[in-house]
């Protein structure tokens, strides 16, 4: 992480892939591994990249080298195969480093690694010493991780979160710079950031939507065939929101257009159940949903059953 060494990711690689590859090598030292049993164990670990970034919603990755140099390979058998590259996008390099600092199980590990300025191990009799590229670190506060990055086809890139105020921001540059404009980087992440800093702020989207006020006039809807303890009265059944899953707090700026879209039964047929699902909020920044709430009913309805009134008259008449 810190040299960016090439060689070590490819260690790594083949260390985990070794694993996923049949019993007779996975009990081979991998030291011991041709050429052809080394790339295979490699391989392995490719899989589990490129499924672990579909997971994130990576949707225009697709790796080949576990280390970022350029690579390209043939994806299929026959007439439907195609030669794919290895890359990438600014967007979706966003998402892997706002994965590995907020969400990964490994977030702390991987923020106190990426925050260190040197390291210094024995080894083999000798002693290694490595420094953290990511210069970054020192030019703003608040830089919780940052991973520089190099390829003829790629140009200088640097990938980069920050935190500021509560507040989380990725910066992703690609190409920014060939040889010998390597300084481009650290500029241009600065200015993204600085410009996040001041024009972005926490809000959260239910209390900007404003939807309360409608919501409170929601109440109650009207249910037909709904049994009421007088024939004569109308049945209702009372409703309430519920929350749906995800955090509410976004970062906004103030020009973003936020708004709430209510959509609910304007009556129900009997019988009714506690819990049913009968509307729903979504919440809207510039027109793209960002959040979903459920109606649901908070009480039930009965279907109106002539036996229960009988029932009914029948409970009165004895305690009158």
């Amino acid at each position: 992480m810190l040299e960016s060494h090439n060689d070590t990711a490819v260690i790594l690689a083949e260390y985990i892939g070794k694993k996923y590859l049949d019993e007779e090598l996975r009990q081979k030292e991998a030291k011991d591994f041709t050429m052809d049993e080394s790339r295979l164990a490699v391989n392995k670990f490719m899989e589990l990249m490129n499924k672990k970034a579909s997971a994130i919603g990576c949707d225009d990755t697709f790796f080949i080298t576990p280390n970022g140099l350029d690579a390209t390979c043939v994806v299929g058998n026959g007439e439907g195969s195609v030669t794919k590259e290895h890359g990438t996008t600014a967007y979706d390099l966003s998402k892997i480093m706002a994965y590995c600092v907020l969400e990964s199980p490994q977030k702390d590990e991987f923020i106190k690694i990426a925050n260190t300025d040197s390291y210094e191990f024995y080894a083999n009799n000798r002693q290694f010493h490595c420094v953290n590229h990511n210069a970054f670190l020192h030019m703003m506060d608040g830089v919780m991780a940052g991973k520089t990055g190099f390829t003829n086809k790629a140009g200088y890139c640097y990938v980069a979160a920050l935190q500021s105020e509560g507040r989380h921001f990725v910066v992703a540059l690609l190409g920014c710079g060939w040889p010998n404009n390597r300084g481009y980087k650290w500029k241009d992440a600065k200015e993204l950031f600085t410009y996040a800093c001041k024009n972005y702020f926490r809000g959260k989207i239910r209390d900007e939507a404003l939807m309360d006020q409608d919501l409170g006039k929601l109440n109650r809807i009207p249910v037909e065939d709904g049994f009421t303890e007088n024939l004569d009265e109308a049945a209702f059944t009372s409703v309430v929101v519920k929350k749906g899953k995800g955090e509410d707090t976004f970062l906004l700026k103030k020009e973003d257009a936020i708004r709430g879209a209510l959509s609910i039964e304007p009556c129900l047929n009997a019988p009714v159940y506690k819990g049913q699902k009968v509307g729903r909020v979504q919440y809207f920044v510039n027109d793209s949903l960002v959040l979903e709430d459920e109606i649901i009913t908070c009480t039930g309805v009965e279907k109106r059953n002539y036996i229960r009134y009988l029932e009914l008259v029948f409970a009165r008449f004895l305690f009158c």
